[in-house]
C-alpha cells in the first residue's frame, strides 16, 4: 500500500495544475518541482526494487508473479523517462535565454574570450556581461591583492579591518611578488601591466615553427598576421595621453610641465575620458586603456568574420544545386 500511496501523492503533486506544460518557463517555481520530482522519482523506483512480492492489492487481483515483475519494470522504465524528458524541457528553456547578440563565443582564437554560454540577454543589454570577451579579458590583467598572514583578500578595506583586528601586517600581493610597502607594489603593478599589454600587442614569430602570434591569436600565414597586426596597430593609436593644465591642454609632458611651472597649476593627465593628478595612475589607465581597444578590434573582426561566413554558406548550397 505505500507504494500506491507513494505513487498518488506524486500524481497529485504534478497534476494538471502543475503538470509539465506548467514547468517550460524555468521559473525558481518550476526548478522547485522539477527537484521535488526528482526526489520523489528516485524514492519511489527504490521503493518498487526492494518491495516484496506481491505487493499492494495485487495479491487481491491474483496477479501472477512474472507480470507483476514486468509491471514494476514498465513503472519503473516510465517514470524515470518522464523524469528525463522533464529535465531536458527546462535545459531547453534555460539554453533558449542564451544570449545572442554578445560576441562571445566557444570558437574565437581569441586567448581571452569566454564563452557566450555564461552570457544572458538581460547582462548583455545593459552593456557588457560576465560572458563578454572584452570583461573576461580585462579580467586577466595583474591585479593587487592583500594577504593578512595566510588569507588573501580583494578589498583594501575588508584587509586593513582583518589585518588589525589580528593584529597581524599587511602584505600586498601583485603576481607572484609580495611588498610591505604599498607604493612599491603599485609601481610593481603598473610595471607588470605595462609588460603583459605591450606582450600582447606585439607581433611575434616562432623561429622554429614559423607560428605568428599577435593579440592572442596564432596563425602560419603571414600575410593573415600582417593583417591582425595592423588591426590592432591601428586599434590603440588612437589611445593616448594628454594633458591639461588649468583650461590649456596639449599632448607634450614637457610643454604641460613648464606651464604649471608657469602657472603654480596642477598638471592633470587625460586618458580618454579619465583624468588623474598620478603619473603612476596615469600610466597603469593608459596600458588598460590599449589592451581594452586591442581585445575589442579583435572580437568585432571575429564577429564579423563569422557572420560573413554564416552569410557565404547558403551562396555556396545555392550554387552547388
Amino acid at each position: 500500500m505505500q507504494f500506491l500511496r507513494t505513487l498518488s501523492r506524486i500524481c497529485r503533486h504534478f497534476g494538471p495544475k502543475r503538470g509539465l506544460h506548467h514547468t517550460g518557463k524555468s521559473s525558481p517555481e518550476s526548478i522547485e518541482h522539477l527537484h521535488n520530482f526528482s526526489v520523489r522519482c528516485n524514492r519511489l523506483v527504490t521503493h518498487i526494487k526492494q518491495s516484496p512480492i506481491p505487493i499492494g492489492n495485487f495479491n487481491r487481483l491474483q496477479v501472477p508473479i512474472n507480470l507483476e515483475i514486468q509491471m514494476k519494470n514498465v513503472l519503473t522504465f516510465s517514470l524515470l523517462a518522464v523524469a528525463t524528458l522533464f529535465v531536458s524541457s527546462v535545459g531547453a528553456q534555460e539554453e533558449a535565454k542564451k544570449c545572442e547578440k554578445c560576441t562571445a563565443n566557444a570558437t574565437s582564437t581569441v586567448a581571452t574570450t569566454a564563452p557566450a554560454t555564461q552570457c544572458s540577454g538581460e547582462e548583455c543589454a545593459k552593456g557588457c556581461c560576465n560572458g563578454c570577451p572584452v570583461t573576461a579579458a580585462m579580467a586577466k590583467l595583474p591585479k593587487m591583492t592583500y594577504r593578512v598572514g595566510t588569507e588573501d583578500l580583494g578589498c583594501a578595506e575588508s584587509a586593513a579591518k582583518l589585518a588589525k583586528e589580528k593584529e597581524a601586517k599587511l602584505h600586498f600581493v601583485v603576481g607572484k611578488e609580495v611588498f610591505e610597502d604599498k607604493t612599491e607594489a603599485y609601481t610593481s603593478l603598473v610595471e607588470q601591466t605595462e609588460s603583459m599589454v605591450n606582450e600582447f600587442v606585439t607581433p611575434k614569430t616562432c623561429s622554429v615553427s614559423g607560428t605568428h602570434t599577435v593579440a592572442g591569436k596564432s596563425c602560419k600565414c603571414p600575410v593573415e598576421a600582417g593583417k591582425t597586426a595592423e588591426l590592432v596597430k591601428t586599434a590603440i593609436k588612437d589611445v593616448k595621453m594628454t594633458y591639461a593644465v588649468g583650461e590649456k591642454t596639449c599632448s607634450c609632458p614637457n610643454e604641460a610641465g613648464s606651464i604649471a611651472k608657469t602657472t603654480g597649476k596642477e598638471m592633470t593627465y587625460v586618458i580618454g575620458e579619465e583624468k588623474t593628478s598620478c603619473n603612476m595612475t596615469a600610466r597603469l589607465t593608459l596600458a588598460k586603456a590599449k589592451y581594452k581597444a586591442a581585445v575589442t578590434a579583435m572580437v568585432a573582426a571575429e564577429k564579423a568574420t563569422a557572420e560573413a561566413s554564416k552569410t557565404a554558406a547558403p551562396a555556396k548550397e545555392e550554387a552547388g544545386t
